[in-house]
């Protein structure tokens, strides 16, 4: 019964946690997405100050181009048009460890700029595992700590007043913590303990009393008949 008790306690917990992440992104928004918004808005406006350069022949710009471009390590790499201008990474890196979830491109007068995410990427995972965390470090807390306590409070005390209640040689006693006396469990097992377990040891030692009288007549009996 703990068990059916906690993964239900756990299940309602998870829940309350997913409800509340996903009102707060739906009123207060994504901080990763915020930042990937942030950082595509900050390029598009770069891209447009540089490549929207007028009075500048193509050589020109391509030098202004690599010059603003070539100490961000964030621009995995620069084309024009179909001309590799600049790149920070190596072509295997760029085939093997880069996806298109791992940047985003600005385009602007024949340029293209592939910019990096993967930082926010990892921060967006980061967040992920955390929720993940709190959820199993939640989940494996009610199961040490509530077990226990329902454990304690109600399974232990159904437990003995079951027996108690079947069984004909069960007698223990419920104990009865002071803190828990206004619970109905522990006020049923005070009815348990005062007024049902003294009848039943009465009726059992008049039982016993009984049987050994009729025990006492039976050899009365077979000693005269000898």
């Amino acid at each position: 019964m703990a068990q059916h008790h906690t993964a239900a306690v756990s299940t309602i917990a998870v829940t309350a946690i997913l409800a509340v992440l996903i009102i707060f992104a739906f009123t207060l928004g994504d901080p990763v997405e915020s930042s990937l918004n942030e950082r595509k808005d900050y390029y598009r406006d770069l891209s447009a100050r540089v490549f929207g350069m007028v009075g500048y022949d193509e050589e020109s710009k391509k030098e202004i181009v690599e010059n603003v471009f070539s100490g961000d390590t964030r621009i995995l790499r620069l084309y024009q048009r179909d001309r590799l201008l600049l790149s920070h990474v190596t072509e295997e890196d760029w085939s093997l460890k880069y996806s298109s979830e791992d940047y985003f491109e600005v385009q602007n007068g024949g340029f293209t700029i592939f910019v990096s995410a993967v930082d926010i990427n990892k921060n967006r995972a980061q967040n992920s595992m955390m929720i993940f965390a709190v959820i199993i470090v939640l989940v494996f807390g009610l199961m040490l700590i509530y077990t226990k306590h329902f454990v304690q409070t109600i399974s232990d005390i159904l437990f003995i007043l079951l027996r108690g209640f079947k069984e004909k040689g069960y007698s223990l006693q419920v104990k009865i913590p002071k803190v828990y006396t206004d619970h109905e469990i522990f006020q049923l097992s005070v009815f348990y303990n005062d007024k049902f377990l003294p009848a039943k040891l009465k009726r059992l030692h008049k039982e016993k009393a009984k049987m050994k009288s009729q025990l006492s007549m039976d050899d009365l009996i077979k000693f005269k008949k000898k």
